[in-house]
């Protein structure tokens, strides 16, 4: 068995969280009844990352990734603190879910309900959004599916899979 290759990351931090699904407008009417009975994220799989800005120029950001059952604090903030070294700036939406890093964080938000999108020059959660939209992106151009059961799992030796970003 291979030793795990993941570290835990630290410095500045971004955590976020996406819904990764079919547009119900690509959808078969038929299909459509059957699978959308409620708003845009029914039926959508729940994805958390977590993003370690690089300390300089010369290097590249890592992002951790996983599939979750739900955006609950019970659900998000176990897995933030299995990954992310105690003392980190950790930047996040308002999320309600988020609240109570700070006994353990140096924890920030940005209210994007409110179009606040930075504060104070470096909180932001751009470079998580720009991740989960590069993500989406390369999905729409390809014409394989992304299989949710499997989509940013560790790998079947205990490795956990770590997306680079340039």
């Amino acid at each position: 068995m291979k030793a795990k290759t993941f570290r835990v990351i630290e410095g500045t931090i971004e955590s976020d969280e996406t819904f990764i699904g079919g547009k119900a407008s690509n959808m078969h009417a038929n299909v459509r009844c059957k699978k959308i009975n409620g708003r845009g994220t029914v039926g959508k799989t729940v994805v958390h990352g977590v993003l370690e800005r690089p300390s300089d120029e010369h290097e590249t950001s890592r992002v951790d990734v996983a599939v979750v059952p739900n955006q609950k604090a019970k659900t998000l903030q176990p897995r933030i603190r299995e990954t992310v070294a105690q003392g980190a700036r950790v930047f996040t939406d308002s999320l309600a879910s988020y609240e109570g890093l700070n006994n353990e964080y140096a924890h920030a938000t940005v209210e994007h309900a409110k179009g606040e999108y930075v504060k104070d020059g470096d909180v932001h959660t751009n470079c998580m959004e720009n991740f989960w939209a590069r993500t989406c992106r390369s999905q729409q151009s390809t014409l394989a599916r992304i299989v949710t059961s499997n989509c940013f799992d560790s790998t079947s030796d205990g490795e956990q899979t770590v997306a680079v970003l340039n």
